[in-house]
């Protein structure tokens, strides 16, 4: 049985009304929770409308509900903290696979491997928090990993930088 998209937020295989009692979800229809779910799965306003039968304005006009609002607001950030602690287990396992590459007695993927980290290194280092003292807001928390996953994504995906000599001659090497 496949679970939606709000059922594996709230960890639970029933639907999410009336599930947790700290959200006011008793008010929301079923057609408003389906809304919930696509909207949680990436869908426009419009595609949400068009996937469920109503109008544009209807799925506009809930999202205006505070009750509507608000649960969608609470599920999305379950979502959000639950996709930083996957990432945040993917990176020891991440780690380790670049150390490999390091070693590697392909040079090629060793220097590929060496640049990924010092460049993530580096864009952690001047992204991060410069006074331990403080503790960032939530938000803040959220854009700096969104931030971060974007700089991760494009180093990677990145083209290797074409070393020069200091004539600025791109030299012939053997790999």
């Amino acid at each position: 049985m496949q679970q939606n998209a709000s059922q594996r937020v709230s960890g639970k295989n029933q639907p999410s009304a009336g599930s947790d009692k700290s959200l006011p979800v008793e008010s929301l229809k079923q057609m408003q929770l389906q809304a919930i779910d696509l909207l949680l799965q990436g869908l426009s306003d419009a595609e949400v409308a068009a996937q469920i039968n109503v109008a544009r304005t209807t799925v506009f006009r809930w999202r205006k509900n505070q009750a509507f609002a608000l649960h969608l607001r609470k599920l999305r950030e379950r979502l959000f903290e639950q996709s930083a602690a996957r990432i945040q287990n993917l990176i020891q396992p991440s780690l380790e696979i670049l150390t490999r590459q390091l070693k590697s007695s392909d040079e090629k993927l060793a220097m590929r491997a060496a640049s990924t980290l010092l460049r993530l290194a580096t864009n952690a280092h001047l992204c991060g928090n410069k006074s331990p003292a403080r503790t960032p807001s939530a938000s803040k928390k959220k854009r700096h990993l969104s931030s971060f996953l974007k700089a991760a994504e494009d180093y990677i995906n990145s083209p290797m930088p074409v070393p020069t000599t200091a004539s600025g001659l791109t030299p012939k090497v053997k790999f």
